[in-house]
């Protein structure tokens, strides 16, 4: 249980109750909860690997779902991005800072993997609200930018909402009134050849092609990495029956790649065999698992050691259950 203070404030207010405090929190892998111009964020730092899988274990986000990210000002983006396309260009100069987030390239070994979701891109965004704006000033460095809700739930747009679902779980939630439009900001990719709606929010098709042009719409469009090997997991429960429960998978023509924690002793032969983090900190198994995949593309079969479903270990079963098939 954490300790939840909640600091209500007007803009009025805002300049003489400097953020510090709340950028404090942020930086050093704290959660703090505040209102943007679309709905109340959860946010802490998008650098430290071990912050991010709080946002995730709060949310019960699959692991697989990446999280977008709040910079500061525009000339901030050319640090975590590869190009900035000239149809980001002009969506900048119109909605930024604003309720439009935009999809780029992201640049190597600046973000954890687990922030991505082992993807090459980064969803990121300038919120329009001047005690967001402040935080980003204060704090120097992005922030997550995800909704403050359960995945799936109703979106929240003022602190009683994020109050109900994460006071106590979370080190500050900011009551900054209603938000200005209650709903989510829209999300266009501009790595594609025609820039791709992925989610329509405040921003709506028409506006974006007066911007930009032609533009797909596309809600449903499949993101997540890719596998050419055949992934099977041992549930957390059955751990004990490791050995038997791969058995039918370890033939000396195949490649196989098992995956376990520090307390799984079982050695096989003719396998390649990896520690990808242990059960007594189970955020271990979240931020190495990306990392080792991506590397993983020469196996028939990838064998991974499940984990307990509870905190961070529901985004990593949800994720697993995307990828993989659970061996009974």
């Amino acid at each position: 249980m954490i300790e939840t203070s909640i600091l209500k404030i007007t803009e009025k207010r805002i300049k003489k109750e400097k953020p510090a405090f709340a950028a404090k929190i942020i930086k050093e892998g704290g959660v703090v909860s505040f209102p943007t111009d679309t709905i109340y964020a959860l946010s802490t730092n998008a650098l430290l690997p071990e912050a991010v899988c709080k946002i995730y274990s709060l949310k019960r986000r699959c692991l697989s779902e990446p999280l977008p990210i709040f910079i500061w000002r525009k000339e901030e983006l050319k640090n975590y991005v590869r190009e900035i396309p000239k149809v980001a260009e002009n969506l900048i100069e119109k909605y930024w800072p604003g309720p439009l987030t935009i999809v780029f390239y992201k640049k190597e070994e600046i973000f954890p993997e687990i922030l991505t979701a082992g993807e090459e891109k980064i969803a990121i965004r300038i919120p329009n609200t001047p005690i967001g704006l402040l935080i980003l000033e204060v704090a120097k460095i992005p922030i997550t930018g995800t909704s403050a809700n359960i995945s799936g739930g109703k979106s929240p747009i003022k602190a009683m909402d994020v109050i109900q679902t994460f006071y106590e779980k979370i080190e500050l939630i900011i009551d900054g009134g209603a938000t200005q439009y209650k709903k989510e900001s829209t999300i266009i990719d501009v790595t594609t050849k025609i820039p791709e709606i992925l989610r329509l929010g405040v921003v709506g098709e028409e506006e974006i092609k007066k911007v930009v042009g032609k533009v797909k719409v596309n809600p449903k469009k499949e993101i997540g990495l890719k596998f050419s090997s055949e992934i099977y997991i041992v549930p957390y429960e059955n751990i004990k029956n490791f050995g038997k429960l791969i058995k039918e998978y370890l033939k000396k023509d195949k490649k196989v790649l098992i995956l376990k924690s520090e307390e799984n002793q079982e050695s096989f032969k003719n396998v390649e065999e990896i520690v990808y983090g242990t059960h007594k900190n189970p955020e271990t198994f979240a931020i190495n698992i990306f990392p080792i995949l991506k590397k993983s593309t020469d196996f028939d079969y990838i064998i991974i050691e499940g984990v307990k479903e509870e905190g961070i270990g529901i985004s990593i079963n949800s994720f697993f259950r995307k990828v993989g098939k659970f061996l009974k």
